[in-house]
């Protein structure tokens, strides 16, 4: 993929979005960019992927990073702290991290790159599946980092330079926007369907290999419920 247009517009702003359809290489992107520029480093789709479970509070967590570089304790408390704030983390730096919401993950799995200072992020679809509060958060998160930023996405989110990328081929020209459409409502027809007796469990989960307590959420089973539908019913 070249990457000049992206080079180009990095040289002329701090922040770009480059936008792209499901499966038109935006993945495939951050990992070239990752492995061609110096000084670059990647936040993955899989929040998950950058958080190791190891440490009992976010803030542990989020200095993993610096320990390994041999940073000295009242550095990397200061910048921990510093990118807790800008996360909106602060409020949650002592809680375990397995037991933070989705979106709270992924805003620590962005402080704990972020945190390095690296030359230049990239993101990989931060916002997908986040509520309007932990979108505004990582907004004002990537805000305040000294890094360059790039921002992978569907669809715009920064008020900034904006790329777009269509079948692996970069350009200046943002994607159109297109009013979403909705399928006919299809009516219930046909025969009804006997689903039989239906049960339902929540809880109770064993504790992960990586985990060194249990989550504590309550275990309650729901049913038998019997059960008889038409296609297409709610």
């Amino acid at each position: 993929m070249d990457l000049t247009p992206l080079t180009q517009a990095l040289d002329r702003h701090r922040a770009v979005e480059v936008i792209g359809n499901s499966g038109a290489g935006l993945t495939t992107l951050a990992a070239q960019a990752h492995n061609e520029w110096a000084g670059a480093a990647v936040v993955q789709q899989d929040a998950t992927a950058h958080v190791s479970y190891l440490r009992d509070t976010v803030i542990e967590e989020v200095a993993l990073g610096l320990e390994q570089r041999g940073t000295l304790i009242l550095e990397m408390q200061r910048r921990c702290e510093r990118i807790l704030s800008a996360a909106g983390l602060t409020e949650l730096a002592e809680r375990h991290p397995a037991q933070l919401s989705g979106g709270q993950t992924r805003r620590l799995a962005i402080a704990a790159v972020a945190v390095l200072e690296p030359e230049l992020l990239l993101l990989d679809d931060p916002f997908a599946g986040l509520d309007p509060t932990s979108a505004t958060h990582i907004i004002r998160l990537l805000e305040a980092l000294p890094s360059r930023i790039v921002v992978l996405g569907n669809r715009p989110r920064l008020n900034t330079a904006k790329l777009s990328l269509i079948d692996g081929i970069l350009s200046p020209t943002s994607l159109p926007t297109h009013e979403p459409s909705l399928p006919p409502r299809v009516e219930p027809t046909g025969n009804p369907i006997d689903l039989g007796e239906i049960t339902a469990t929540r809880g109770g989960k064993p504790r992960k290999w990586w985990q060194f307590r249990a989550t504590g959420q309550p275990a309650f089973t729901a049913g038998p419920v019997h059960l008889t539908v038409r296609p297409g019913q709610a």
